[in-house]
């Protein structure tokens, strides 16, 4: 064996593996329900375009479709990732918005079980004042979506 021979499987070996790694990040990315904040989009595009110039590197300037093929595969793993991470924030996105609406009435909100009135200040004048600015606020965003 050459060295040259080698150094091949060496490669082949260890962007074999790399394509396996991005199975559990694809899969914690569609388990996700978070909007997938914890995966850097910047981080998987650099990879992605990374991947996809060795690849067109791999073809123009060596001639070498193996070692192309094991950069798209490479390119193909970020892309998933990316297309996932994308498809998550965007349909988050969605929910946060909708979730913006209050999901009870301002008015049946019991103030007497909340924990944020300080201590001696009146419960009924606080709970007037909560309740009137939930009301503008429900209202306010009503307006706003329509």
């Amino acid at each position: 064996m050459t060295a040259a021979d080698v150094t091949l499987a060496v490669f082949t070996l260890f962007n074999s593996l790399r394509f396996l790694a991005y199975l559990p990040q694809i899969a914690t990315a569609i388990r996700d329900t978070s909007g997938a904040r914890a995966i850097s989009s910047g981080t998987w595009a650099l990879f992605l375009a990374s991947h996809t110039s060795a690849m067109a590197y791999a073809i123009e300037n060596l001639g070498d479709w193996k070692m192309a093929s094991m950069f798209l595969a490479n390119a193909v793993g970020c892309a998933a990732i990316l297309l996932i991470t994308s498809w998550k924030r965007f349909s988050r996105a969605g929910v946060a918005a909708k979730s913006a609406e209050l999901p009870v009435p301002p008015e049946k909100i019991d103030v007497n079980r909340t924990s944020v009135i300080p201590a001696g200040m009146p419960r009924q004048s606080v709970a007037k004042s909560l309740q009137s600015m939930l009301r503008l606020g429900s209202n306010h965003r009503r307006t706003a979506w329509r």
